[in-house]
């Protein structure tokens, strides 16, 4: 990916960073308080909310900033990534190039978020002019530094959450006492500039007074009190930069009650300054709270909800039935899971269990045994193209569940004999040696491991008439 470079806005105790504008936020709904954040939840007993999402851009801009499916596909497991803690899902459903990024009536699908992917410069902007858009600048995906962050910021916007700060905006000013950030001496940051809508510092609820967490700010009590653009320290004491709030008592909210322990690596900070990948972005628990509760009473987010089943489909590629077959159309699964696939469609009394095309999402009745991997994928892994379902397997998503689903064993497929071809001068010639193989033991997992070393062609050949081959150097016994 490249990296592109900002207008700094920089005060002296501002780490040096570089952004833009980073979002701003059109929406009508969830504004009233669903949750506070005061109760506990485990969402792990809670049902999986799945949702459907889409990416809108025009083939010029594709073009010019070098944008592909695989972009897109990043950004839906990063999402996975920092939202499955809440049993909070998203489902990649593709792409498509429209004409006109800003033709609004005519390129919106109301059953998915839709991501509307600009050419230009800046930040992002969630719920225009549609609650489900979130309109989001190249640099969202071209810029290693925020793209992960302005994806999962703007999709919190989407599902119910505000800024940290609420409307509490800022001013500059003077500190009486100096503070210090990397034993530079600061004389002047930001103060909160406070409205009727500000948010008190207390979280004790028995001030009945001075507590309004529960109805101010972003109306989530587990989240501190904050303001916009707070005073900032990279501190770089410890060799890894730590982004820090840096605190000073004259700095205080309407009570005269300084800002403590707020929070700058809350993906819904709000700041122009800074650039947040790298800085153990995350949730609180009372946000995972507040947007599980605005799925599941805004019926225009309910609508965009798809069934947990989708997972277990592929974004892209087919299954294999009969007949020839394409390498390169494959099923493959969108990253940002750890996935295993198991074995399955063992033997039973009455032969070997046949799924020429996957079983039913429902349907567990499958012979499989957990215990032999085929093929195990972690949630980090960007190498897509591995990311398929192989034949004589279930997939197990581990962070959905550990029941192994959709048994994959297609005879049609399988192996009816083959051949190792050695070469005995060690080089591709005329002088080889043939051993013929049947199914059982073309098929032996050890086959390779057997060999005498050496240069072999292994071929492998399919009841369906077609033939895999691969070249192998053998040396060391290994």
């Amino acid at each position: 990916m490249k990296k592109l470079a900002y207008l700094l806005l920089v005060i002296p105790f501002a780490i040096q960073a570089q952004f833009t504008s980073i979002c701003n936020c059109n929406i009508d709904y969830g504004l009233k308080s669903y949750h506070t954040g005061d109760s506990k939840m485990k969402f792990s007993d809670e049902s999986k909310l799945v949702i459907k999402t889409y990416f809108l851009i025009e083939e010029e801009t594709a073009i010019e900033r070098d944008l592909g499916e695989e972009d897109y596909l990043a950004a839906i497991a990063y999402l996975n990534i920092n939202y499955n803690q809440f049993n909070i899902f998203f489902k990649y459903s593709g792409f498509e190039f429209i004409e006109d990024i800003g033709d609004y009536d005519n390129n919106y699908y109301p059953d998915r978020i839709n991501f509307r992917i600009q050419g230009i410069d800046g930040g992002a902007v969630a719920g225009f002019p549609n609650p489900l858009n979130i309109i989001i600048t190249h640099q969202a995906f071209t810029n290693d530094q925020n793209k992960q962050f302005l994806i999962a910021h703007e999709v919190g916007h989407i599902l119910g959450l505000r800024h940290t700060n609420g409307n509490t905006s800022r001013f500059l000013d003077n500190f009486t006492t100096q503070l210090t950030c990397n034993s530079n001496q600061i004389s002047s940051g930001n103060f909160p500039s406070l409205n009727s809508t500000s948010e008190n510092v207390t979280r004790d609820e028995t001030d009945t007074v001075n507590y309004n967490a529960d109805e101010t700010g972003d109306l989530v009590t587990d989240t501190p009190a904050t303001y916009f653009e707070v005073n900032l320290c990279l501190n770089n004491n410890s060799g890894t930069p730590i982004l820090e709030y840096l605190y000073s008592d004259e700095v205080v909210d309407a009570t005269n009650t300084p800002y403590e322990d707020i929070d700058v690596n809350n993906f819904m900070v709000s700041d122009n300054r800074i650039e947040f990948y790298g800085y153990n972005t995350s949730f609180t628990e009372g946000q995972g709270i507040r947007m599980r509760e605005t799925i599941e009473n805004e019926a225009i987010i309910q609508a965009i909800l798809t069934p947990v089943s989708s997972l277990y489909e592929p974004y892209k590629g087919n299954y294999y039935v009969a007949g020839p077959s394409n390498p390169d159309d494959k099923p493959l699964f969108q990253p940002g899971f750890d996935y295993k696939f198991v074995s399955a469609g063992g033997q039973t009394p009455n032969g070997y269990q046949i799924y020429n095309t996957p079983s039913d999402y429902e349907d567990t009745t499958f012979v499989y045994d957990s215990s032999i991997i085929l093929k195990e994928i972690d949630r980090f892994s960007l190498d897509l193209d591995n990311i398929y379902h192989p034949n004589r397997s279930a997939i197990v998503i581990e962070q959905l569940e550990d029941q192994p689903r959709r048994c994959y064993h297609n005879v049609n497929r399988a192996i009816s004999g083959g051949k190792i071809i050695k070469f005995n001068d060690g080089v591709l010639n005329g002088n080889y040696t043939i051993i013929e193989k049947n199914s059982s033991d073309i098929n032996q997992p050890t086959l390779i491991q057997d060999l005498e070393n050496g240069l072999y062609l292994i071929r492998k050949q399919y009841n369906d008439g077609t033939q895999e081959q691969k070249i192998i150097l053998k040396q060391n016994n290994n």
